[in-house]
């Protein structure tokens, strides 16, 4: 309508008829109301609306709208990342396509959005082949034009590669890369974790200290390669006889640790270290070559008051001593 200034506005018309007592119209009552303000306000709406979808419609990233984790809407690129058509999300819980493993955290992480704080997780969802992938999840409390909590918004994107990557530069950092045994770091803070742990009554656990007899002879005879060869096959036998918990870990060079938990006493670790040495003494043979060597083995127990540098020290002199005693055997030193 034009307004005095010159201008249109936006303004509501509304008629209703005034009925006398026999029930003809006998005039019409109208009014006029400027809605500028809200047909301003739509248009603002609208126009957000249609530039958020046209974003989450060409972001590479997912985006998307959850009520009651419930998805209420969800961009046309889940397709590329899952496989999935929107509509086959739009309506069902997001309880349906994660990681049970990861329910805990998503909890959380629920919470956190509910007090309007944003989070960032990562979580396995599932793609429609039926595998999980992993995805970067950055989420936060979604708010309507009038400020009132109305779900939360969220943006996706899978990291597989990403995750591969981390986990094998955390294979690296704990692993050695020839034996696959623990390494050293690792190993020290196993012991270190054995001083504040509850362990059951009757059960007992010890430390092998495991070095290989004359292992320079080896390599200034047979070279480094066949000396790694060796090293790598002592490991594999080691694992054969191990249990699944116990743990092996190479020390440096040509020394390695066992740790053993759940025994009843010494005997059992002296047993499985005797094992240990049989093992490591059968011939190899790398190419042509048919090495020998054997090991020397030191036991000790550990104490809840011992340190890991307690129990490294006594393993450690326990092995030396079956050294001075001739090599290829097993000495066991009980804690002081």
């Amino acid at each position: 309508m034009l307004h005095a200034d010159g201008g249109y506005r936006w303004m509501d018309h509304r008629s209703r008829p005034v009925f006398d007592e026999t029930g003809r119209v006998v005039r019409r009552v109208s009014g006029w109301r400027d809605v500028e303000a809200e047909v301003e306000a739509q248009q603002r709406l609208a126009e957000s609306e249609l530039r958020y979808r046209l974003l989450a419609e060409n972001s590479s990233d997912v985006v998307m709208r959850t009520r009651d984790n419930v998805v209420v809407w969800v961009s046309g690129s889940l397709t590329a990342a899952l496989g999935w058509s929107p509509e086959e999300w739009i309506g069902h819980s997001m309880a349906e396509f994660g990681h049970l493993d990861d329910l805990p955290q998503v909890e959380r992480a629920r919470t956190d959005m509910n007090e309007g704080r944003p989070v960032i997780l990562r979580v396995r969802l599932k793609a429609k082949p039926g595998d999980y992938r992993w995805v970067e999840l950055h989420s936060q409390r979604y708010e309507d034009e009038e400020g009132n909590p109305d779900g939360f918004q969220s943006s996706f994107r899978t990291i597989d590669a990403e995750v591969l990557a981390e986990a094998e530069l955390l294979r690296r950092a704990t692993y050695d890369d020839l034996t696959g045994a623990l390494k050293r770091d690792g190993a020290i803070r196993r012991l270190t974790a054995l001083e504040n742990q509850q362990r059951a009554p009757g059960a007992f656990t010890a430390a092998l200290f495991v070095d290989v007899d004359r292992f320079k002879v080896v390599n200034d005879t047979w070279g480094h390669v066949v000396g790694d060869t060796l090293l790598l096959a002592i490991a594999e036998r080691f694992r054969t006889t191990l249990r699944s918990g116990d743990i092996l870990a190479r020390m440096g060079g040509d020394e390695f640790l066992v740790i053993l938990e759940g025994l009843h006493g010494v005997d059992d670790a002296v047993s499985v270290a005797d094992k240990l040495r049989r093992m490591a003494a059968e011939p190899l043979q790398v190419g042509e070559e048919r090495v020998t060597a054997t090991v020397s083995i030191g036991v000790t127990m550990c104490q809840p008051i011992d340190t890991a540098e307690d129990i490294l020290a006594r393993a450690d002199a326990a092995m030396f001593a079956a050294k001075e005693a001739g090599r290829d055997r097993v000495f066991t030193m009980a804690s002081p």
